[in-house]
């Protein structure tokens, strides 16, 4: 009897342990917790893995909690986090090439943004970002199609002269405002909101989705349908931490990072046409038509005349530009 209750005890400890055994992943990014990127990506990532019952344990953290994307970026470059959602021009501080997927105009829609991905140039751009910044992306997706809007109405490329407009530190998007006719000013996406009440911008730069959560529509009067940047945004884990994982582990991974890429992209699809329907209808802002092929011939005419040396051949081939 003793020698029952032994083994059930020692049966018990052992369940126990292996219960408790789970590796904690954290799971960071900058969304409001009811942006897409939070609930159609992040959290139900976080779920399937753990669902998966390989041994992790992925707590998902909101609002930036643990640093702005290009932090966290660096955190997982150098092994000091595990997962985390950028843009390619947050990607492009450690592998430069990656920022012509944040090129303005360089994709018309999501299909185009898959098929570059899946096209050999984008097999090695992935594949050298990894040898390159330590870093694998095991999901791409939709972040959105980003359009202007501003206290005045901009119709045109030269409606644009002298507009600060805020846009990300990423010198990618900097310079996309600057090639459309604008002034480029860089500022931290928590202070955006602030920065337009104050005065200190003029304007601002982001998808239907995003201009709704942090209610930017607020401090603005003109939403202009610039169409400027259909944005990939990927799903990225540290390659130091991927080496970690066993087989299984790795599966479970990939698996939810394939399916919340396909969920999230068709929830910001669904959100930007609801939400444009929405502002149509009650007048939330005034939306602007604009001349978006005058838009988009700017900016070919200034990345193909100053072509940046990492990624200036794939944009000319890409975009049909003679040499």
């Amino acid at each position: 009897m003793k020698g029952y209750l032994f083994s059930g005890v020692v049966l018990a400890a052992l369940i126990s342990s292996h219960a408790t055994a789970a590796t904690t992943v954290r799971f960071a990014h900058h969304y409001e917790p009811t942006h897409p990127g939070h609930t159609c990506l992040a959290q139900p990532m976080a779920e399937s893995i753990n669902a998966a019952n390989v041994g992790l344990d992925v707590k998902v953290f909101t609002n930036g909690q643990l640093g702005t994307p290009q932090e966290l970026v660096e955190q997982l470059a150098i092994g000091e986090a595990q997962l985390t959602v950028a843009a390619a021009s947050d990607l492009g501080a450690f592998y430069k090439p990656i920022s012509v997927m944040d090129v303005a105009y360089f994709f018309d829609d999501y299909d185009a943004i898959m098929q570059f991905a899946g096209s050999d140039v984008g097999k090695q751009m992935y594949a050298d970002v990894v040898k390159t910044a330590n870093i694998r992306i095991v999901g791409t997706w939709l972040y959105g199609t980003r359009h202007l809007t501003a206290n005045r109405p901009v119709r045109n490329t030269a409606e644009m002269a002298g507009l600060k407009i805020r846009t990300p530190g990423a010198a990618i998007m900097m310079s996309n405002i600057q090639a459309m006719g604008g002034s480029a000013t860089p500022m931290a996406f928590g202070e955006v909101y602030l920065g337009l009440q104050q005065g200190t911008i003029d304007a601002q730069e982001n998808p239907l989705p995003t201009i709704q959560n942090m209610k930017f529509y607020e401090q603005q009067k003109y939403l202009m349908l610039t169409s400027h940047l259909v944005m990939p945004s990927f799903t990225l884990v540290s390659e130091f931490f991927w080496k970690t994982l066993n087989d299984e582990q790795r599966a479970a991974v990939e698996k939810a990072a394939v399916e919340t890429a396909a969920a999230i992209t068709g929830c910001i699809q669904s959100e930007e046409k609801a939400i444009l329907d929405q502002w149509r209808s009650d007048k939330t802002i005034e939306i602007i038509e604009v001349d978006i092929d005058a838009f988009r011939a700017k900016t070919i005419e200034h990345y193909s005349s100053k072509p940046d040396a990492s990624w200036g051949d794939v944009y000319k081939k890409h975009m049909g530009v003679a040499n």
